[in-house]
């Protein structure tokens, strides 16, 4: 579904965002869109995820790293500490990632769940990129570009490299991430 839809922050309106795609995954499925989003993009994809754990999206970001494609995952760090799968998902397909947590440290939540593909492409909702979130969640996916949006997104991602209570990014083959 296209439409118009107001871009709005604690400032007030900052744009009206044209061509904003919305998928709820009660009809279509989420993990389809996205695939399609990464197998598309060109330069770079960035993404901040509470879960991870789609073997789909994961082949996805494989095959995008081998084009070439500046990575960056940063996924929450207590969720990827009691999920073996992630863990496993990230080793078996070599994904360099970060791990971060929320506003109060360890115990506290990154709850992001966007990415930001060709430093222009915005893609956020409730959806987790798991296995629960495409089969057994209702949940929604909104993609659009807008400038000002695209810059937000870009600069939240670049304060968890300032965030002390993140790791650095690692690779998952390195072994056990160490705090």
């Amino acid at each position: 579904m296209r439409n118009k839809e107001l871009s709005s922050g604690s400032a007030g309106v900052l744009e009206v965002a044209s061509d904003v795609e919305v998928v709820f995954n009660r009809n279509d499925s989420i993990a389809d869109v996205i695939e399609a989003l990464i197998g598309a993009a060109t330069t770079s994809i960035d993404a901040a995820l509470y879960g991870f754990s789609s073997q789909r999206l994961a082949s996805a970001l494989e095959e995008a790293q081998s084009r070439r494609l500046r990575l960056r995952l940063i996924i929450d760090g207590n969720k990827y500490r009691e999920n073996p799968g992630c863990q496993r998902l990230l080793a078996d397909r070599n994904l360099s990632f970060r791990l971060a947590f929320g506003r109060d440290g360890a115990g506290s939540k990154m709850h992001h769940k966007f990415a930001l593909l060709d430093r222009k492409l915005v893609l956020s909702g409730s959806y987790n990129w798991t296995a629960a979130s495409e089969g057994r969640n209702y949940e929604n996916l909104r993609s659009f570009e807008t400038p000002t949006w695209s810059r937000r997104t870009a600069r939240s991602l670049r304060r968890f490299g300032k965030n002390r209570q993140r790791f650095p990014m690692r690779n998952p083959k390195e072994g056990p991430c160490r705090t």
